[in-house]
């Protein structure tokens, strides 16, 4: 979870009030609002200095005038006891006088009785009732006690009666903001500025000093309704602006400082924000027109947005000493309270946290972010249920106080995923349920607008655990980024000012950017080599690393390579305007699925050429980003043959198309002797004994509920080896996966053991040099694992599928020419997989066989030149330079020839079951590819050559029928179960009889039956689900919804078999529906959503 990248909203930078008025989410908690109707108060008596006064010098006739006036002025000067029994004295004299009344009930609201001071106050009006200055102080009352509203129709007579009463004015603003009516709020306040002579667009002050209080508190009012949204046709420029001149009028106020803080925070000017944070606490401590506790609380609020720009900026450590120092002076600030626990969990302090958070939420139930912030924790922990209650009650304050702020909470809602399931039905029937959420907020975006002002701070996560699955996320990818195109359209497309082609009159800028580019960050490494060795001649690169708390943005060699460096902080406008200022002509982004910052700018064009790399390897479903790279043997040729997976223009890198740096193996490793390596064992808690030792070092979220099976066979068909995990990040999830291993291991479990995560250095080297045997999971493997695991000798097991995601270790082996099925090494299939990593584990002779061959030929993988210069030709082509020749990054002619003419093997071109033909497909594929001028247009004449196997496709001349046209139109405005109606006559029409028009029998009855699941008609959809598998038994989408269907109905074993079956289809079928959660009606709605 990334808390740490909450801005302004949750890391507190907020500007306490007389009135909390600036709190961004709107009604304030109890707590506050006591303290804010006692000072609201205060202000209404400020203006009743003068108010009062004046009521009882209309009655200068009455003989009570002088003892009015004596109490009036005794209750201004503060003494309260010496006026009220005066005022009891007249009122037992004169019963209704009506300003005995008045000024009684003012007493006793002053004394904190609002009940009384409403009945009093009532009496004197209803004898006065177009008194303006009763109105105003009945309305005052009325706001007092929380009945805004009745307040709000009081002030508005008040103000129609005396419109030129400034004090009336005055308590119609407070009472506005009460009732939530900010544009009429912000609205009244520039007019009480005309009214006294005050531009927003001038440092002048009124010319009446009498009114320089009133001006300063509307000027904060306008500018801060302005920075939050709420002023007509105003925006954060006009809110930067209007603070500027506010503060060139009075230097002096602490609370302008503070506004003017969170506008220029707003704008993503930390330097400017910190400077006027740091300002304001010093000015607070001595502004005269605050009260003391306002002195008080503006002091703790100015340093607790300061610290929030230490967060932000990745200085997480620095704000928790800041967040700290807060708490010291006052324990229960919630904000301080709420933002140290985001900063908690940014440094890995889960626990401490959780505890932090929930005190925050004691003292403030109603505090927004603590609730967000720990829905997160706990989504993050793999509780979605938990994490929903919290983000549910989120949702229904933002509603009740600034709706606006609830769309963020959407979209968290709409995307969240588990990071790991207890077991594969659970897995499908989660990505199911994503596919729903994220269509049902599409669906409701077409029909209201919401929108996100920072997804980074208001969304905060990313659905980074879509791709461990293994499926085809390219829909799912493209609906999500539909979304949030939708719901951040001010971020989308080009920034201003972009040019639209790269300059070709100079050096190519090239930039590189991540948050995983610090020191031993597999995606800094794996960019290492290009960043180092691209033709300065040609480009300027510029690294461009997001902050990452507790540690250097970018890895030492990354900094020394690079000719700029360019440190992104963790706010999203300073980052925008960064990216800006870089004149970029191509950006390339290492990855767009690990965090919000990364993934979130990627909606913007920062350069007329955008690139994504495989750090998360699955396409971006967004149209900003023109390519994708990867390489030849990371990608199986029906895939980028047809490009079904991939929105952008797939740059295929020549061979392996990695780059590692050879790793500083520590001394003493490989361990000399099998001794030596046993005995080290002790030193990891495992136990003791010399048994083959498999280790599948890989995260926990990686490995799928079905290579637990895997694992079992592999158990079973071997004597006494040990399959050894690392355990996960999180507690939580290791438990899911211990639980998970004891039931599908059975009688095996107890030759499974977990050891903890290593980080980077020394103890995991050893980790990886005690293991016998290296097990690559599947369909997610690993790069940099497999590498050095390579580099230490030990045999790596690895079953590349059709995806990049599973192929990057076989791209090793392929380079290292050890992908014959001798070697035991790479897998064509999962029987394969498990008697290779059984004879490794067997047989001892073999084991040292093939891991001296390993150690011989892993220098092969490292420092590949060839990755270098496929990137530069490719940038070299995309920016317009002058073409690259291997000479120009290091490479001898002859040497770069040698790797190009490589043999291929059987196994280099994916899965060993393929025929001959579909490999030779794959070399003529290889060979235009290289030739960079024509990829497009030959990729475009293959592509009707050889059609991917898929299910079998409607006739373009089919007429469609009226049925399901209707069908369709229905379900898109939401009618289910007209929809479901139009398919049951399209059956009764069609089936048995036929018609021109009568489209594919299964497609129409899976269609049926997911509209009767989704209608809660679970029996009948079973019905119709089994026909349509009857029909077509290799249809996923049937078999996967069945699948659910029978899982709704507490049908679990039925489930799980029908799962396998939706799991052989799959295997069958290159690009299965399943995979692209595809249907009959899915393909006639304009806004393509899932069946259910």
């Amino acid at each position: 979870m990334t808390l740490a990248r909450r801005l302004r909203d949750a890391l507190g930078s907020q500007m306490p009030g007389a009135d909390s008025r600036s709190t961004p989410c709107g009604s304030p908690p109890d707590r506050r609002r006591a303290r804010k109707r006692q000072e609201g108060s205060r202000t209404m008596v400020v203006w009743a200095r003068t108010l009062l006064l004046l009521a009882v010098s209309a009655a200068a006739e009455d003989p009570h005038l002088a003892r009015l006036r004596q109490a009036a002025q005794l209750q201004n000067d503060g003494r309260l006891a010496e006026a009220v029994p005066i005022y009891e004295d007249v009122l037992r004299q004169v019963p209704n006088h009506p300003d005995a009344l008045h000024l009684s009930g003012l007493a006793a609201l002053a004394a904190g009785d609002a009940v009384k001071a409403k009945e009093l106050v009532e009496r004197a009006s209803s004898l006065r009732p177009n008194d303006p200055t009763m109105l105003s102080n009945l309305g005052e009352v009325y706001r007092s006690i929380g009945d805004a509203q009745t307040g709000v129709a009081l002030l508005r007579r008040a103000v129609a009666i005396a419109p030129q009463d400034l004090g009336v004015k005055r308590n119609l603003i407070a009472v506005l903001w009460d009732a939530q009516l900010y544009a009429e709020f912000c609205q009244a306040s520039r007019e009480l500025l005309e009214q006294i002579g005050v531009s927003l667009d001038s440092p002048q002050r009124a010319a009446d000093p009498n009114f320089h209080f009133v001006e300063r508190r509307a000027r904060f009012d306008v500018a801060d309704s302005a920075q939050r949204h709420r002023c007509h046709g105003a925006s954060d420029d006009d809110a930067f602006r209007w603070f500027e001149y506010a503060l060139k009028a009075y230097p002096e106020d602490a609370r302008l400082w503070i506004g003017a803080g969170v506008a220029a925070h707003a704008k993503g000017l930390l330097d400017v924000a910190a400077e006027r944070y740091e300002r304001a606490y010093t000015l607070a401590a001595s502004d005269t027109t605050l009260a003391e506790d306002q002195r008080h609380a503006f002091v703790l609020q100015a340093r607790v947005n300061r610290a929030a720009i230490d967060h932000e900026r990745g200085l997480s450590e620095l704000a928790i000493e800041g967040y700290e120092a807060v708490l010291r002076l006052e324990p229960e600030h919630a904000q301080a309270l709420n933002n140290l626990g985001a900063a908690l969990v940014t440094v890995g302090r889960h626990d401490d946290a959780v505890k932090v958070l929930e005190k925050c939420l004691e003292v403030e139930p109603g505090q927004v972010q603590a609730l967000t912030n720990l829905a997160a924790h706990w989504a993050n922990e793999g509780y979605l249920e938990r994490a929903s209650l919290l983000n549910n009650r989120a949702i229904k304050l933002y509603l009740q106080r600034d709706p606006r702020r609830a769309a963020g909470l959407f979209a968290r809602e709409a995307f969240a995923i588990r990071p790991i399931v207890e077991d594969a039905a659970a897995m499908y029937a989660a990505r199911l349920d994503f596919a729903r959420r994220v269509a049902s907020l599409e669906w409701l975006l077409q029909r209201r607008t919401l929108i996100i002002d920072d997804p980074v701070v208001e969304v905060e996560h990313v659905h980074f655990y879509l791709p461990y699955p293994g499926l085809d996320d390219r829909p799912l990818q493209e609906a999500v980024a539909r979304c949030y195109e939708r719901m951040i359209p001010q971020l989308a497309g080009p920034v201003p000012g972009l040019s639209p082609e790269p300059v070709r009159v100079r050096r190519a800028r090239i930039g590189f950017l991540s948050k995983l580019f610090a020191e031993h960050e597999p995606h800094g490494l794996l960019l290492e080599g290009v960043v180092q060795h691209l033709p300065r001649d040609r480009f300027v690169v510029v690294v461009l690393p997001v902050a990452s708390p507790g540690r250097d943005a970018a890895s030492e060699l990354l900094r020394s390579s690079a000719d700029e460096l360019i440190e992104l902080g963790l706010n999203m406008r300073e980052n925008r305007l960064t990216l800006i200022k870089a004149k970029l002509d191509v950006l390339v982004f290492a990855d767009m699925l690990s965090e919000p910052m990364s993934y979130f700018l990627g909606f913007s064009r920062f350069a007329p050429v955008q690139v994504c790399f495989w750090g998360n390897p699955l396409t971006t479903g967004r149209s900003s980003i023109d390519y994708f790279v990867s390489a030849d043997r990371m990608e199986h040729p029906y895939r980028t043959l047809a490009g079904d997976e991939w929105s952008e223009q797939v740059v295929l890198l020549d061979g392996q198309g990695i780059w590692y740096r050879r790793p500083s193996i520590p001394e003493g490793l490989p361990y000399p002797n099998r001794e030596a390596a046993v005995a080290a064992r002790q030193a990891l808690g495992l136990p003791q004994g010399d048994w083959p030792l498999l280790l599948c070092p890989q995260s926990v979220f990686k490995l799928h509920p079905h290579f637990d099976t895997v694992v079992r066979r592999i158990l079973e068909a071997t004597t006494n080896a040990r399959v050894v995990f690392t355990a996960g990040r999180r507690q939580a999830w290791t438990k899911v996966l211990v639980s998970r291993l004891e039931k599908t291991l059975g009688p095996y479990k107890s030759r499974c053991a977990f050891v903890p995560r290593q980080m980077p250095g020394a103890d995991y080297y050893k980790l990886l040099a005690v293991a016998d045997v290296l097990l690559h999971p599947f369909p997610f493997g690993g790069s940099r694992t497999s590498a050095d695991g390579l580099a230490l000798g030990v045999p790596v097991v690895v079953r590349p599928t059709t995806q990049l995601r599973c192929r990057m270790a076989y791209s090793f082996y392929a380079s290292m020419g050890l992908t014959q099925k001798n070697w035991t090494l790479v897998a064509s299939t999962t029987n394969d997989y498990v008697s290779f990593a059984a004879r490794l584990a067997n047989d001892v002779e073999h084991r040292r066989t093939v891991a001296a061959a390993v150690a011989a030929r892993q220098h092969v993988i490292w420092e590949d030149r060839s990755v270098v210069l496929g990137w530069a030709r490719f940038l070299a082509r995309v920016s317009g330079q002058r073409p690259v020749a291997p000479a120009d990054v290091g490479l001898e002619g002859d040497d770069y020839e040698a790797e190009d003419e490589a043999p291929v093997a059987p196994a280099d071109v994916g899965l060993v079951e393929e025929d001959a033909a579909a490999i030779a497909a794959h070399e003529r594929l290889d060979r235009l590819y290289r030739d960079d001028t024509i990829i497009e247009e030959k990729r475009r004449a293959l592509q009707p050559q050889k059609p991917i196997p898929d299910v079998p496709r409607e006739r373009s001349d089919q007429p469609r029928p009226p049925e399901a046209l209707e069908a369709a139109r229905l379900y898109e405005q939401g009618d289910i179960r007209g929809a479901a109606r139009q398919l049951e006559m399209l059956i009764k029409r069609c089936y048995p009889q036929g018609g021109a028009d009568c489209p594919d029998e299964a497609k129409v009855r899976s269609d049926l039956g997911a509209q009767y699941h989704q209608s809660d008609r679970w029996e009948e959809a079973v019905v119709q689900l089994e026909r349509a598998v009857e029909l077509e038994p290799t249809n996923g989408v049937a078999l996967n919804n069945l699948a659910v269907t029978l899982n709704t109905l507490g049908r679990a074993d039925e489930a799980d078999d029908v799962y396998e079956r939706a799991l052989r289809a799959v295997k069958a079928r290159m690009a299965p529906s399943l995979f692209r959660v595809e249907s009959y009606v899915w393909d006639r709605l304009p806004d393509a959503r899932v069946p259910f």
